[in-house]
């Protein structure tokens, strides 16, 4: 019988092969690497690439591997990186480098490390939906209950370990939603069962209509969302650091709004109100420091070269940045590409205030593939340091390694993860190859039974004994 985990190696492989061989012909190639501690307390680190397929201009967003490394911070991360190339033999890919600062994470524990309140807020919230997600009875209570008063329950979904700020929105949402319906099974269940009597007790006291818990899960949400509108905007296929910036300052603005002016509502009590503008100061905070932008001047470049009317104006833009990442030998060939596509083409006609990123795919797609100016553009495409290839990787790892898989080695969750992220699907998939490469393998173990081992156990030579007429 085949090991399923032997096969799983097979299929790993031939789907990364695919993965570097696509890596080797793309102009432009970002590389991510981003660090996550699962419930088991283990550091991860997940390593993805982006690039542009030059034939569709279609953004790409592949997974290389979960890593390890004994040393810690930035220096832990580009070890990472060079083992991984090694590995993958694909050190021959990164010709020209620019670094791009690591800010993907996106989640919202740095309010609740800072703030004390919101860290005890946030553990009632998760309280709740386990309470009432882990029984099937109190479901259909909340259900009943909420039908006699002419409603319709939310569901609870699962807080995941993962905090991105949409997945804790949804589990404040479901508690503001289902509040009046919990209010009232918890009423239930201090007046008519015993046993029950002392959680239902503190359930009413910590979520009462004028509970710190609730009041907090509103501002919460209200914050939640910002993050969440700035989490999908920097998700988007075709993204930019330019992009990013502008979003976020859109988030600040309405930010400012909350603090200067109470929630819709209103809420008593000078503790609350104290708390509530620490959590909301301390979201604007992070926004500002977390996710302020180490390269002004490549922001800038992008903005520039988009906006430019003539050869002039792009070659003013992009010379320096082009000369930091291809050398100065390649400034006179970018030259020559920006005054012959101002020669052949007009400049944009989009209006100044209209959306950089669309100029800069307008620009892609009129530049000659390959020249010095389609890699530069494509450059800005593909280094922007947020993409949805992050958050599907820890949160399929977060799915994998379940309280039954705790003990899964690193290799099986890497082909895992591979398959789950790279390969085109089960319609698509053509198993010929990854067969013939198993069959081939001189690490398969032997189709043919060894006789002579069989022959010599014990229990075989005493059923086969004649002398005991058997």
């Amino acid at each position: 019988m085949t090991n399923h985990t032997e096969i799983l190696s097979f299929v790993s492989k031939h789907e990364l092969s695919r993965v570097i061989q696509a890596l080797k012909i793309a102009d432009c190639v970002a590389l991510q690497i981003d660090k996550s501690v699962d419930k088991y307390n283990a550091d991860s680190l997940f390593v993805t690439a982006r690039y542009m397929d030059y034939t569709n201009f279609e953004m790409k967003a592949s997974f290389l591997g979960k890593c390890h490394s004994e040393l810690r911070g930035v220096i832990g991360m580009v070890d990472v990186l060079q083992k991984r190339f090694q590995y993958l033999e694909i050190e021959d890919v990164i010709k020209a480098k620019m670094c791009i600062a690591h800010k993907s994470d996106l989640a919202f524990e740095s309010v609740e490390n800072v703030v004390p309140e919101f860290r005890h807020w946030l553990t009632d919230v998760k309280n709740v939906a386990t309470y009432f997600r882990g029984s099937s009875y109190r479901q259909e209570n909340l259900h009943e209950i909420a039908a006699s008063l002419g409603e319709t329950a939310k569901h609870f979904p699962r807080h995941h370990e993962v905090r991105f700020a949409e997945h804790l929105a949804n589990v404040v949402l479901a508690v503001l939603s289902n509040h009046q319906m919990m209010y009232a099974h918890w009423k239930q269940l201090y007046n008519k069962v015993k046993i029950m009597k002392n959680k239902a007790r503190g359930f009413l006291k910590d979520w009462s209509q004028t509970s710190f818990n609730l009041n907090m899960s509103a501002v919460a949400l209200d914050i939640l969302r910002q993050f969440t509108y700035l989490q999908k905007e920097a998700q988007r296929t075709f993204v930019t650091l330019a992009d990013l910036m502008q979003k976020r300052d859109h988030v600040l603005q309405r930010l400012s709004m909350i603090v200067n002016s109470p929630y819709p509502g209103g809420y008593e009590g000078k503790n609350f109100e104290a708390v509530r503008l620490e959590v909301i100061t301390c979201a604007k905070n992070f926004l500002e420091r977390r996710l302020d932008v180490d390269q002004d001047l490549q922001v800038k470049a992008m903005i520039d070269v988009a906006n430019a009317e003539n050869a002039e104006a792009i070659i003013k833009a992009g010379r320096q940045i082009v000369s930091d990442i291809f050398g100065d030998n390649y400034v006179s060939e970018f030259v020559d590409d920006a005054v012959g596509y101002y020669s052949s083409f007009d400049a944009s006609s989009f209006k100044p205030h209209e959306s950089n990123t669309a100029k800069l795919y307008l620009l892609l797609q009129k530049t000659t593939p390959s020249s010095l100016l389609n890699k530069l553009v494509q450059t800005f495409f593909i280094t922007c340091p947020h993409s949805m290839i992050t958050e599907l990787v820890i949160s399929w790892h977060t799915e994998l390694k379940s309280d039954l898989r705790s003990s899964m080695s690193r290799n099986t969750v890497n082909d895992r993860l591979c398959i789950a992220l790279n390969a085109i699907g089960t319609a698509n998939f053509d198993p010929r190859p990854v067969v013939a490469d198993f069959l081939s393998s001189k690490t398969r173990r032997s189709t043919l039974p060894d006789d002579e081992l069989y022959r010599n156990r014990e229990f075989v030579k005493k059923f086969f004994n004649t002398e005991n007429n058997l």
